[in-house]
């Protein structure tokens, strides 16, 4: 049994807005192309290895993550 439906988190996906979500909570990104870049929050990073995609509402951390 799931907490939420996929459509409630369709709807959290469709309305928040990650970018400005991650600099809340410190980060600071630098735009390349369509995407987002800055250091992952969850290990210590020494460069960049968080990559936002505010177009698919996506996030991926290259690092230790």
């Amino acid at each position: 049994m799931t907490l939420f439906s996929p459509a409630d988190i369709e709807r959290v996906k469709s309305t928040v807005d990650l970018v400005a979500l991650v600099q809340s909570s410190g980060v600071t990104l630098k735009r390349q192309g369509r995407n987002w870049l800055g250091r992952c929050p969850f290990h210590a990073d020494k460069t960049p290895s968080l990559v936002i995609t505010p177009s698919k509402g996506l996030w991926n951390c290259l690092g230790g993550c």
